[in-house]
């Protein structure tokens, strides 16, 4: 939480100066939820989207769940005009394919995370299938290191994941 201007102007100069390190292309993105402290949490995208141009921005719909509102021509930030003159325009390629998006299987139940071991092939309701690479049985937080087709390697908490196991490898 922001508790005076001094501190909003701190943040946007540190989006600013995060910006302006991109060499060719900058990727922005943020989770639309996500969990802290074992506690789901709706995200936000960053306020300062909306002082930049729009016409440098390519905005993810099937991703995005909203755009931000204001984002428009009449922008008049001085960040952002400063920051659109260092800005180099590259053609976005708008026919490139979506990211892609598992869609869980029917009849998904999560299986007892106990009866995880490496090796075991996986499924996860937003990541997809994948490979258990590793485990960390110890403590209370047990983790799973998991290697997705699509997704990547992930290591996720066995208390919040739900995971059902699909055959043994």
């Amino acid at each position: 939480m922001l508790s005076s201007r001094a501190d909003l102007e701190e943040e946007r100069r540190l989006f600013y100066v995060a910006i302006t390190r991109a060499e060719h292309r900058l990727y922005l993105s943020y989770a639309l939820s996500r969990y802290r402290f074992g506690r789901l949490k709706s995200c936000e995208p960053s306020r300062f989207l909306e002082e930049l141009d729009p016409n440098c921005l390519k905005i993810n719909k099937k991703q995005s769940s909203r755009e931000p509102a204001s984002l428009g021509p009449n922008h008049s930030s001085q960040y952002a005009k400063t920051l659109v003159e260092g800005i180099r325009r590259q053609p976005v390629n708008r026919t490139a394919a979506a990211a892609y998006v598992h869609r869980p299987t029917a009849n998904f139940v999560a299986s007892d995370p106990l009866l995880l071991k490496e090796g075991m092939r996986v499924e996860h309701q937003k990541f997809g299938y994948g490979k258990v690479e590793a485990l960390d049985l110890n403590g209370s937080n047990r983790k799973a290191k998991i290697q997705f087709e699509h997704a990547g390697e992930k290591t996720l908490l066995l208390s919040f994941a739900k995971l059902r196991i699909v055959e043994n490898e």
